[in-house]
């Protein structure tokens, strides 16, 4: 199985306590800021799920969004498989952050959810349900210049 990239979120300052728990796991990771990065099949990524506690949020990235205008945001967002990461009947959430050409991070998530809303509808002719307490599914979307790194969120709330 190949492997998955990962970001786990941790308050700033405590990046390299967190890249100790994860070598502590057996998983080697980088200190980015705002957290730490590493690549692992499904079951580190569990692992860390289950036994971080300086992480915030585990996500799964899903890789890279054009996001230079809300128009090539939909455009990329929409060309991605969705029935890959959602199930008939389940909910999702968008949630937007950071800065890049698209200004308004609220904006952002709402052009994303309107993308997999549309694919959906017209995959399997019902629309499926956002969900903005509680979803199945939680996306991230982090906006940065130009393009936009797009997540799964596997912690949900928080770890």
């Amino acid at each position: 199985m190949s492997d998955f990239v990962y970001f786990a979120t941790a308050p700033h300052g405590a990046e390299d306590l967190l890249v100790e728990e994860l070598r502590v796991l057996g998983i080697e990771a980088k200190a980015r800021s705002g957290g730490a990065g590493f690549t692992g099949e499904l079951a580190a990524g569990l692992q860390a799920a289950l036994w971080l506690r300086t992480a915030s949020k585990l996500l799964l990235e899903l890789g890279e969004l054009a996001a230079a205008d809300g128009d090539a945001l939909y455009a990329s967002a929409r060309a991605l498989d969705w029935t890959a990461h959602l199930e008939r009947g389940a909910t999702f959430a968008v949630q937007a952050s950071g800065t890049g050409t698209i200004d308004n991070s609220h904006f952002a998530a709402l052009r994303v959810k309107d993308a997999i809303v549309d694919q959906l509808r017209e995959r399997w002719g019902e629309r499926p349900d956002v969900d903005t307490q509680s979803p199945d599914l939680w996306l991230r979307v982090h906006l940065r210049g130009p393009v936009a790194k797009l997540s799964l969120d596997l912690g949900g709330e928080g770890l």
